[in-house]
């Protein structure tokens, strides 16, 4: 059990970061944080997983060197599991996360690796365990940075123009064979049902619904028959049902507008 202590306690010390990371929208949190989507939690809380583990490197025997060298990245391994089976995370999230969590916890073993060698100082851990809660309110008083990106999309479609405006105004409802299993419903995101419009004109509202009670709410404001359809999206977060999307990829959250 000895040789396990480091990936236990990495596992229970993310838990016990998400939890604390996680209270930045009570009234009274612990400390002052930009919550989960943060440097102090994403980069900070891994690489002290990695600095955990390193700590009890010299307690596992060589024919288990290969598993101690892996540890921090099953560490924030199991830190993820957890978090998604217990659904305080959604697998989107997860799945975002993870690379940042296992290059952040590898590269705090290595240098735990090196540090602990020389200096095992009970003060020094003392210090490592609160780096993240160290940096989490500095970088909240500095705020978050707010960007706006833009993307576009081409795609050619085979087909005459009054069918293809048919079916970019008005979506009739999708079956389930019809819409097939693509990376997005695999990631957790709802699967489009239809889309309704109340009629083909500036100001009109069309609606984009999905399963699981999401929806946006869309205002044309640039219409050009059979050429050209623009609008408006507008999500309502209050609308959304907790089970439809995470809230770090809520659209129209605190995180993505």
């Amino acid at each position: 059990m000895k040789k396990w202590k480091g990936l236990l306690f990495g596992i229970l010390y993310g838990l016990a970061a998400r939890l604390i990371f996680s209270l930045e929208l009570s009234d009274n949190p612990i400390l002052p944080t930009s919550g989960l989507m943060s440097i102090s939690f994403l980069f900070f809380s891994p690489f002290v997983i990695g600095l955990i583990t390193a700590y009890y490197f010299d307690t596992v025997k060589s024919a288990f060197k290969i598993v101690a060298i892996s540890m921090p990245v099953f560490a924030v391994i199991g830190v993820i599991i957890i978090s998604v089976f217990f659904k305080w995370e959604g697998i989107i999230c997860a799945l975002m996360a993870l690379p940042i969590f296992a290059v952040m916890s590898l590269i705090g073993a290595f240098i735990g690796v090196n540090v602990f060698r020389r200096n095992r100082d009970k003060t020094l851990v003392s210090f490592i365990l609160a780096i993240p809660f160290i940096v989490a309110p500095f970088e909240h008083y500095l705020g978050l940075n707010e960007k706006i990106f833009t993307e576009e999309t081409a795609i050619m479609i085979d087909a005459p123009g009054k069918k293809i405006w048919q079916n970019i105004t008005r979506v009739k409802e999708i079956t389930p064979a019809e819409n097939k299993i693509s990376m997005f419903q695999i990631l957790g995101f709802p699967r489009p049902v239809k889309a309704e419009l109340d009629t083909i004109a500036v100001g009109g509202i069309r609606k984009a619904i999905f399963d699981r009670g999401l929806f946006f709410t869309e205002t044309v404001t640039e219409m050009i028959p059979e050429r050209k359809l623009t609008f408006t999206i507008k999500a309502d977060p209050s609308s959304t049902p907790p089970e439809a999307l995470d809230e770090h990829v809520m659209v129209g959250g605190r995180y993505l507008m």
